[in-house]
């Protein structure tokens, strides 16, 4: 494991943030990208998620093949860096159209205006970046700036 994901890990364990969610809010915080642990045979395993469905996200354990790759429900996914507070687009403080947002992508947060929301997710376009970098991100990976 990198160094830093063992950071990010240490980090979340020790302050809370890396929890797992109810079958309802699940889904809406677990995004492709998004850097996991996932609970295998009593122990928990760094891992990245590839896909989101429903209240299921398709995961790959970091360090081994893709055969070991996988489908987890909400009771074997901790989604580093969520909260148990989802703020919804629409809601009072939430994110509309043309609304400034900090997203998470890498080691730090990136300004960005949203283009698009659907649901909690969000369409966003990074702030003095070209268009090709513009993606959709779950509400673990942005917040106000």
């Amino acid at each position: 494991m990198k160094r830093w994901q063992a950071f990010l890990l240490a980090s979340a364990t020790v302050f809370g943030i890396a929890t797992a969610f109810p079958p309802q809010a699940h889904a809406l915080l677990c995004s492709p990208g998004n850097a996991a642990e996932v609970l295998w045979k009593g122990n928990w395993y760094p891992a990245v998620v590839k896909r989101a469905q429903s209240n299921r996200c398709y995961i790959h354990y970091n360090g081994y093949g893709n055969n070991w790759d996988e489908w987890v429900g909400a009771d074997r996914i901790r989604v580093v860096g969520a909260t148990n507070s989802v703020l919804t687009v629409g809601e009072p403080g939430g994110f509309q159209v043309g609304s400034p947002v900090l997203v998470h992508w890498g080691h730090q947060w990136w300004p960005a205006q949203v283009l698009k929301t659907h649901g909690n997710q969000l369409y966003i376009h990074y702030d003095g970046y070209g268009n090709k970098w513009n993606e959709w991100v779950g509400p673990s990976r942005y917040r106000a700036p």
